[in-house]
């Protein structure tokens, strides 16, 4: 029913240009539930909601929210949204720890036997 996350799960929003809270063009909004994708530009001088990107930049919330076309353009690609990139930290968490278990279980089973 409830949950913590640590501070360590910003930087998986980070890695897809989430900031938790995104301008839209009106008013602020809370992003990290978002769960559109975003976009990372890929040509140099591609223009988005009248801004101009370089190759390797994430698009800015704002102007990913006001343009309509963004999943079809040229020289955008679609990655994850932050929703989802966030939602991967407590998996990974969780994954490691289960892999742990497992090893010190085996770890366990193999000193008994040996003995």
């Amino acid at each position: 029913k409830y949950g913590f996350v640590s501070e360590y799960w910003f930087n998986y929003g980070w890695s897809v240009g989430g900031d938790v809270m995104g301008y839209n063009g009106r008013e602020y909004d809370f992003t990290l539930l978002d769960t559109s994708a975003n976009y990372i530009v890929t040509k140099n001088g591609t223009v988005i909601n009248g801004a101009t990107y370089a190759a390797g930049e994430i698009v800015r919330y704002e102007d990913k929210v006001n343009q309509t076309d963004i999943a079809t353009m040229d020289g955008v690609y679609a990655i994850e949204s932050q929703y989802n990139a966030i939602k991967a930290y407590p998996k990974r968490i969780a994954n490691t720890r289960a892999e742990a278990c497992i090893i010190r279980e085996t770890m366990r089973t193999i000193s008994r036997t040996s003995t």
